[in-house]
C-alpha cells in the first residue's frame, strides 16, 4: 500500500512539473560568464508556446564557438531539455521539478551529467549547474549568468 500511495505522489508532482513550460520563458535572452580566459554565452528565444531554443558558445579572439545547440519543449506531454554538443547526438532530460524559478531536468541512464539545473536568483542572474554521479563519484559543476542586452 505504501508504495501505491508513493506512486500516485510521484506521478502527481511529475503531471504538474511537467506543465511548466511557459515559466521558462525567463529564460529568453542572453546570459554570459566572463571567466579571465573565455566568456560563455547562452542565447535562448522563444520559438512559440511550446518551445524554446538555444544557442551555448565560448567567445574566444573575438570569434564565437558553438559548443552546444539545446531545446526546451513539449513533447508527449513532458517538458523536456535537449541539448546537443558539438556533432554528437542531441540527448534529452525531463523536468522532474519547478517552483521558485528552479528548474531541474534529469536523465538518469546519461552518462554525465545526469541532471541539468537552472535556478533563476533574480531577473538579471542565472545560475546553472550540471550535476550527477561520474566514475562512481558525484560530481557538480557550476556556472553563474548575468542577463546581458
Amino acid at each position: 500500500m505504501n508504495k501505491l500511495i508513493f506512486l500516485l505522489l510521484l506521478f502527481s508532482f511529475s503531471i504538474s512539473a511537467q506543465n511548466k513550460i511557459e515559466d521558462l520563458n525567463i529564460l529568453a535572452g542572453k546570459w554570459k560568464l566572463e571567466n579571465n580566459n573565455f566568456t560563455l554565452i547562452e542565447e535562448w528565444k522563444i520559438i512559440n508556446d511550446t518551445t524554446l531554443a538555444g544557442i551555448s558558445y565560448i567567445v574566444e579572439n573575438g570569434e564565437n564557438n558553438i559548443s552546444e545547440k539545446l531545446h526546451i519543449l513539449k513533447l508527449y506531454n513532458h517538458t523536456v531539455y535537449v541539448a546537443q554538443p558539438g556533432n554528437d547526438l542531441p540527448t534529452l532530460f525531463t523536468l522532474i521539478y519547478s517552483e521558485d524559478n528552479k528548474f531541474v531536468f534529469e536523465n538518469n541512464e546519461h552518462d554525465f551529467p545526469q541532471r541539468v539545473i537552472y535556478h533563476f536568483t533574480s531577473d538579471t542572474t542565472l545560475n546553472a549547474s550540471i550535476e550527477g554521479e561520474e566514475n562512481g563519484e558525484m560530481k557538480k559543476k557550476e556556472i553563474s549568468f548575468k542577463r546581458i542586452k
